[in-house]
């Protein structure tokens, strides 16, 4: 006689309590493994912390830290906005070429033997 196994039977009782359990066992699986990797303050590959950005819950906060509490759009605020606010841009000089003294003696030298 050829047993059976208890696995393959085909009760459906029996087949909705394995794959039930199957799932179970597969959600925890899944469970630890999100809390390995996103409950962690570091990083499992190079052991450095990670990066957790300060953001204002408090509406009030956010608002009495606004530079901008009429709420308006961007550009509307910055044109309505003292020219002291409006960052003014500075002219760009060319660079200032510093030469070697020697390279300077010989440039020199050239210049008197032309003329």
């Amino acid at each position: 006689m050829v047993k059976e196994d208890p696995r393959r039977s085909t009760d459906r009782g029996s087949l909705i309590e394995r794959l039930a359990g199957s799932r179970a066992s597969i959600e925890e699986k899944l469970e630890k493994e999100r809390d390995r990797l996103y409950n962690t303050i570091h990083d499992p590959e190079t052991g450095q912390e990670l990066f957790i950005p300060k953001i204002l819950d408090n509406k009030k906060a956010l608002e009495q830290s606004s530079r901008n509490p009429s709420n308006k759009s961007i550009s509307d605020y910055l044109y309505e906005a003292p020219k002291s606010l409006v960052p003014k841009k500075k002219p760009e000089s060319p660079p200032k070429k510093s030469i070697p003294a020697r390279s300077q003696k010989l440039y020199d030298k050239l210049k008197t033997k032309r003329l």
